[in-house]
């Protein structure tokens, strides 16, 4: 396995894994989800360029087995705040068929790594609620809850 930085090849293989998670979301909260692409070639460009974000692949016999995206997110301009930088998890998809075999952990592992040679101090990401698996994954990486979205259907 090995787990590098997204190139111009990777579309096709990164687009297959982010449908099937695309998929899990619409499947859960259709309310909020539509069936529709969920990685478009544009937003595929805007990470090849690299600006304020990187995307890495998990790469295992030439198919790609898992894709980890993280924007930098910069210090805020709010004086309540503490400046730091901050990295946010956008994605992270295994391809069904590599799922727990460990391309997760590597993928994490290898995104804070660089999150932090990039100035990060924090990492954070939103999770579903009804999303479990994914809760317990990141659970297991050493994350702990910091804040709640609360919702209430009208």
């Amino acid at each position: 396995m090995e787990i590098r930085f997204l190139s111009q090849n990777d579309f096709d293989g990164v687009n297959r894994i982010v449908r099937q998670v695309h998929n899990l979301h619409v499947k859960n909260r259709p309310d909020v989800y539509r069936d529709a692409d969920p990685f478009s070639k544009t937003e595929f460009d805007r990470l090849l360029a690299g600006e304020n974000a990187f995307a890495l692949v998990a790469e295992d016999a030439g198919q790609v087995a898992g894709f980890y995206e993280m924007t930098m997110k910069a210090p805020p301009d709010n004086p309540l705040l503490q400046p730091r930088i901050v990295a946010h998890i956008e994605d992270i998809c295994v391809n069904e068929a590599y799922r727990k075999k460990g391309v997760g952990r590597l993928l994490f592992d290898a995104a804070n790594q660089e999150a932090r040679q990039r100035g990060a101090v924090s990492l954070e990401l939103g999770v579903w609620a009804f999303n479990e698996t994914a809760r317990h994954f990141y659970e297991d990486m050493g994350m702990t809850e910091r804040s709640r979205v609360m919702e209430l259907k009208l």
